[in-house]
């Protein structure tokens, strides 16, 4: 699970919850998980843990970023009082590690 591997090798890490709404006449929507590390941390990951992560570039940060599992998103959902939410708004939710800032 990519999270463990992230908190042994004590690299700070933002959980993204981007929201997916069907149409702005439904009130109906869903979020797709994924999870962002800086390129230089991205480099201290072992080979099968850099599986399925992209390149990014946002905000003058580069990262990458790679979709959660099923069993990742529920353990997420599960420790959500370990997080802090950095940002919310109509594209989605942003969620950091407590006492471990990501922009630092």
């Amino acid at each position: 699970m990519i999270f463990r591997e992230l908190e042994e090798l004590d690299i700070p890490y933002i959980v993204c919850l981007a929201t997916i709404q069907v149409t702005e006449a439904i009130d109906m929507h869903s979020y797709d998980y994924f999870i962002a590390i800086k390129t230089n941390d991205f480099k201290r990951l072992n080979y099968v843990d850099r599986k399925g992560f992209r390149a990014t570039h946002s905000n003058s940060i580069d990262t990458f970023e790679r979709n959660l599992l099923g069993s990742e998103i529920r353990y997420f959902n599960r420790n959500k009082s370990k997080f802090t939410k950095v940002m919310h708004n109509n594209y989605g939710k942003i969620y950091e590690m407590n006492n471990k800032p990501f922009k630092k």
